[in-house]
């Protein structure tokens, strides 16, 4: 196993304390757990996995352990790392903890090129790193397969992977996971991240939503039901449709830009914005990130052409000449980086499916092809059953 490397060990009885509360209000990884306690689907296997170290993945990793894992390794995602979990989890018995508050993309490349070096049975992914640097041909043992949380991580594999040489589930492709945790837990989580992080109110500011996905049109809706006037623009003419229809002020971004008191990127691609953008927006505005990676922000323009002050431990100010435009937590996920990430029962969930798609793998009844594929149909039907007499 790999040693742990985290910000303070001796946080680990206070993560201990702020896990407890998550443990209740999680029945569905309860049911899981129980479920996997009995019948040990990943007995024995090793498991790579990069997810936001917090709470409700702690209760996630007690499951996956109890399902007979024999040892996991756990990277943190960029920007979202609670030190006192990590701590918490990496005191655990067969569980190497990688991540600190203030890692960066080259530290984490290091920790998953540091855990690769031995063999991994699971690869659980978010956001697609470790998928694809096991792909870069580096690696002379191959998995059972592995999961995607995320459509940016999807994007990632696809563009990168050009033949997977192992089965890839995307735990995003699934219904449960687009309705349930998209639209609804991602739209909560982004409106709490944006109010902790500037404690403005929202009623009557014109906010733009670039990328009208399954998040995107969580996010938008939950904005105007803060009272925001809601603008979206997105590439594709058919969401933009539905955009407009739902209530939403639709426009080119450029046209849309000059108008926006907090304008926040989910796209799940790089440098949506870039220089050219904000030489267009008002002096004042308020910018974040909702998608999975900072990069959808080009924040190299961004300081090579203001000066950047910090104003708190959640907002820059970026200046040229009569203009400021204000960045909230450097572009890092603003619902997790800002607050406590999507609601808990919408986490128990999304996290029970995860582990129930990692069972699947490992247990080989029903083998998988070599492709990116999603979550098997029954495990969204029996985690709505499931879902439905729990909550």
């Amino acid at each position: 196993m790999e040693r742990s490397i985290i910000d303070n060990p001796r946080l680990a009885k206070t993560g201990e304390e702020q896990c407890k509360w998550f443990k209740k209000k999680m029945p569905v990884l309860k049911a899981v757990r129980d479920i996997f306690l009995k019948n040990k689907p990943l007995n024995g296997k090793s498991i790579i996995i990069c997810m936001h170290i917090e709470p409700k993945t702690a209760v996630w990793i007690d499951a996956l352990l109890a399902g007979g894992a024999r040892e996991i390794t756990l990277i943190g995602c960029v920007g979202t790392t609670q030190p006192s979990t990590a701590a918490f989890l990496a005191s655990q018995k067969n569980l190497s903890v990688l991540g600190k508050e203030h890692d960066t993309y080259r530290t984490q490349k290091k920790y998953i090129e540091q855990a690769l070096r031995s063999k991994k049975d699971l690869i659980l992914d978010n956001g697609g790193s470790i998928v694809i640097e096991w792909h870069s041909g580096k690696y002379k043992w191959t998995p059972l397969g592995a999961t995607e949380e995320t459509k940016s991580g999807k994007n990632q594999i696809e563009s990168k992977v050009k033949s997977p040489l192992l089965p890839i589930v995307v735990i995003d492709d699934s219904p449960l996971k687009k309705t349930l945790e998209n639209t609804i837990g991602v739209g909560q989580s982004v409106v709490d991240g944006i109010i902790r992080a500037t404690s403005l109110l929202l009623g009557g500011k014109r906010v733009l939503v670039i990328g009208y996905g399954w998040c995107g049109r969580g996010i938008a809706a939950r904005m105007r039901g803060m009272g925001a006037i809601t603008m979206v623009h997105d590439i594709n003419p058919i969401k933009l449709l539905q955009a407009k229809m739902e209530g939403n002020i639709v426009n080119s971004c450029e046209g849309l830009l000059p108008l926006a008191d907090i304008i926040i990127t989910v796209t799940g691609r790089e440098n949506v914005l870039t220089k050219s953008h904000y030489a267009k927006m008002k002096d004042g505005v308020i910018l974040c990130n909702a998608g999975h990676f900072s990069s959808e922000i080009d924040l190299n323009a961004l300081s090579k052409a203001f000066t950047r002050e910090k104003i708190n431990d959640h907002i820059d100010a970026y200046s040229a000449g009569n203009k400021i435009i204000y960045l909230l937590e450097n572009a890092d996920l603003i619902n997790l980086s800002a607050a406590d990430g999507n609601p808990i029962e919408i986490m128990d969930m999304g996290l029970g499916m995860h582990a129930l798609a990692a069972a699947a793998i490992a247990d080989g009844k029903r083998p998988l092809k070599k492709e990116i594929q999603p979550v098997p149909q029954q495990i969204n039907y029996d985690l709505a059953e499931l879902c439905l007499r729990l909550f």
